[in-house]
This record gives structure tokens, sequence and C-alpha cells, in this order.
């Protein structure tokens, strides 16, 4: 082969090549077993790095084949039940900075709180042209069957798809940031509890072996209407009870708040009697109702239905997004006072934007729920996807992708 021809092949390697960014905040991902417990340290990353076989140069990392140039930026080493709102949008304002020199971002978090996070940047980063890949651990590295490797592994791959939006990438499957939840397998097995993470709209994709599969064919790349832009909203005078309600517990949280959320509606009672207190105080401050476990739809109880005709905001069947999308809402409506009917028209709007940019929605109708808001009522049919059995279509060869990692 003539000297050139390396010459070539190298500026090929190199123009291929996929630049991914890193963004380490803690959690189990990053921790270690101290005498004091399990406790997030420096340097874990870069070992399971290594550990994966990607290779030092300089302060970057590079996997074998040249194919992907990886850079870690730390930005803070917390527990995630430590993270905080103001965390949160540090972690948005570097997402957004780094999307415009990177081709995918992967944002290493604990799993306590990693569905609240994810649901908090897919409303904040407004337009993302980048994948956001945030993925985590529920075992330490150094341990037996951890899942950090696997979940990092499959995380950085997922980055180099070029798929935009957010995304939570968790033992071999890709799904939407804003539609992810915590689930708890109901069965042991050895004695543990299995903790994974699902969606009540199906996987975006899985991987096996081969690499990445679209569960429903590979999502278009979306003309982006507008520029991508960083919308920090949120408003942290929000009030949130949960029954037993007395008349007193809610005008007394009326009295300074800017809103109020009665959590856990779906099934516990709210007495009848403060049903007209309510309907006074929904007129003059928005009132959100959440339902008490997730993949529940409010529907299904007279209690949510009563507070639904006093002039309270359903809730979805995810109620920490619920409550993450009205702060953001209030946070938008700066001005004073907020009107309820406003605010329950914004909250519809937001849950009806993000199924209508939802790549399930587009390209995957037969797999995923029917899930919509009319009217301030939610009609959620949960099929088998929300039990978390998505049909995987057998993968052809024209489907394949190498891994780049």
């Amino acid at each position: 082969m003539p000297w050139f021809a390396f010459l070539v092949i190298g500026e090929v390697n190199m123009l291929s090549q996929k630049q991914i960014a890193i963004i380490t905040t803690g959690g189990t991902i990053s921790s270690v077993s101290t005498a004091e417990g399990i406790k997030p340290q420096e340097g874990v990353i870069e070992d399971v790095l290594e550990r994966l076989g990607y290779s030092r140069n300089g302060d970057s990392f590079v996997s074998n084949n040249g194919r992907v140039k990886l850079d870690i930026f730390k930005l803070f080493n917390k527990d995630s039940t430590d993270i905080v709102v103001e965390d949160r949008m540090t972690i948005a304002r570097k997402a957004m900075e780094l999307m415009k020199t990177y081709d995918g971002l992967v944002i290493t978090h604990g799993t306590d709180s990693l569905e609240q996070t994810s649901y908090d940047l897919s409303l904040w980063l407004q337009h993302p042209t980048k994948t956001v890949a945030l993925t985590g651990s529920f075992k330490i590295s150094g341990e037996d069957k951890s899942d950090a490797l696997g979940n990092l592994k499959e995380a950085i791959t997922f980055a180099c798809e070029g798929v935009c939006g957010v995304f939570v990438v968790f033992h071999g499957t890709v799904l939407e940031g804003c539609w992810a939840y915590e689930h708890i397998v109901p069965y042991m097995i050895e004695n543990e509890a299995i903790r994974t993470f699902r969606s009540i709209r199906g996987e975006v994709a899985f991987f096996n072996d081969s690499g990445v599969f679209f569960t429903k064919g590979r999502p278009e790349s979306r003309p982006q209407e507008q520029e991508p832009r960083l919308e920090l909203k949120y408003n942290k005078n929000i009030v949130h009870i949960s029954p037993p309600i007395t008349i007193a517990l809610l005008e007394d949280s009326a009295k300074n708040a800017d809103g109020i959320i009665i959590n856990a509606t779906a099934s516990s009672g709210v007495p009848k009697q403060i049903l007209p207190v309510l309907k006074g105080i929904a007129k003059e401050k928005p009132v959100l109702s959440t339902p008490n476990y997730y993949i529940m739809s409010t529907d299904l109880y007279a209690t949510a239905n009563n507070l639904r005709k006093n002039g309270v905001t359903p809730g979805t069947p995810l109620p920490k997004f619920d409550r993450e999308a009205f702060a953001f809402v209030l946070g938008v409506l700066e001005r004073k006072p907020i009107d309820p009917k406003i605010v329950r028209d914004r909250f519809n709007c937001i849950v009806e934007e993000n199924i209508r940019r939802s790549s399930l929605y587009r390209i995957q109708k037969e797999y995923a729920p029917s899930f919509r808001i009319n009217h301030g009522k939610v009609d959620s049919g949960l099929c088998v996807a929300a039990q978390g059995a998505v049909r995987k279509p057998t993968p052809k060869t024209s489907d394949k992708k190498l891994k780049l990692g």
C-alpha cells in the first residue's frame, strides 16, 4: 500500500470520529464502598472507561477502533438524593453549552432522582440538536454483577446515534426522558429486588450483541423549526399536601403559595365537605392533582373526578413528571396573580407537545399506548408496553448497526 494511503485512511478515521461529552454528577455509578457506606468518589468513571477498553489520550479517552473520543466534564459528585433544582439547572446549562461542539452527550447520574432530572431536562432543553443520554447504575462498578459498565457502554453507543432529544439508557433499553420512570420488578432474584427503568410509551430502542435496534425503525432527525434554547423556569413556591386533608390545612396552604399540588388523589379520600372550599381556592390559585402510583389514570376514581369538576387540573400517570411540569409552567408565568385557567391550559399543552414530539408517537403507534389530554381530561389506554413487555421484532440484517465503542 502506498505511503499516502495511510494518510488518507487516517484522515477518514478522524473525520468519522464521534466526539462525545460525558457529564458526571455523582451517584452510585461514580461511587465506591467505604467504611461509612457507598459514597461518590473522584476517578471512578475514568476507571470504568478503562475497563470498557477505552484508552487515555491526554485528558480524553479513545475507543480501540478510534471511532469514539470521550471528554469528561465533572460538574459535581453528589448522591442523587442531595441534588436540588439548582443542580439540575447547572446540568442543563452545561448540556446546552456542550451541544454546540459535541456529537452527543452522556450524563451519569444517581438513580434515586434520575427520572426527575430527565423530566426537567426534557422541559428546559428546548429543541435539542443532539442526543442527551442519561444513565447510572444500581450497583457500584466494583461489585459482582454490577450494571455500571453495561449501562455506560450503551449510553455512549446511543449518544453516537444522532437522535435528537433527552433519553434514559438503562439495562439494555432506550426510553424517552419525559416518559421514563423507575420500576421495581415484583419478584426477587437471589434475595434481591430488581430495579430498572421503564416508560409508559414503550422503548425507543434496545441493545444486543450486534448493536442498537430501534423497535419500530430508526427515528428520522427532526427538522428544527426553532433554534435550540434554554428555558430555565421553575417555581418552588408550591405547597404539596396529601390526604387526610382538612379545611384548615387547605386554607393555610393557599395563603402564600403560588400553586398547590394534592398528592395521592387516585385512591385516597378527599372529604366532600372540602370540595366547596377547594373550588373557591382553585378559582384564585392553580391546583394540580396527581395519582399515587405510576401507570395509573386518575380518571378511574370518583375522588379525582370530583376534584376535576371543582377546577383542579388533572395529572398524568407520571406524578413526578406532573410536579416538574407544574413548577415549570408556574415559573414561565412570572406575573402575579397567576390565572389558574392559563396554568391548566399550559400544563395540558406540555403533555400534548411531549406526545407530538415523541418518536414513539410518530413511528410506533401500534406499540405505544393511546395517551392524550382532551379538554382537561386524561385518557390513557395503557397497553402491554406499559407493563414493560414491549414486543421486539426480529432484527433484520439491514437494521444492524455496528457498535462504535
